[in-house]
């Protein structure tokens, strides 16, 4: 399944990275051969315990700034150490205009 996070085509790692195929793309990933216990990515990432909110923002924001999370997590920890050059690239662009929109979503919002 790193396979097709390695073609580094925009199209296919926006659909992997959306909001509502984040976690199935990550379960796939849980089991790699080369680690000897199953790490549980998609436990971790959907336990509410590990984010704590200092300012109440909208639903719509909120749930931008959790898929700006699960993706940084999925570039640092989930494929970090088998990730080449232009997919981090990638990534990393597609983080930088993720929460640049969240920023102006915030910008824009009423009580802020």
């Amino acid at each position: 399944f790193h396979g097709f996070f390695m073609l580094n085509t925009l199209q296919i790692l926006e659909q992997l990275l959306a909001p509502e195929t984040i976690l199935r793309s990550i379960g796939p990933l849980e089991y790699d051969p080369m680690i000897p216990t199953r790490p549980r990515h998609r436990e971790f990432l959907t336990d509410p315990s590990h984010f704590r909110q200092v300012v109440t923002l909208p639903a719509e924001i909120l749930s931008d700034v959790h898929q700006v999370y699960r993706v940084q997590y999925l570039k640092e920890v989930v494929l970090g150490r088998t990730m080449e050059d232009s997919t981090f690239a990638t990534i990393n662009n597609i983080l930088y205009l993720k929460q640049a929109r969240v920023i102006s979503k915030i910008q824009h919002s009423a009580p802020f």
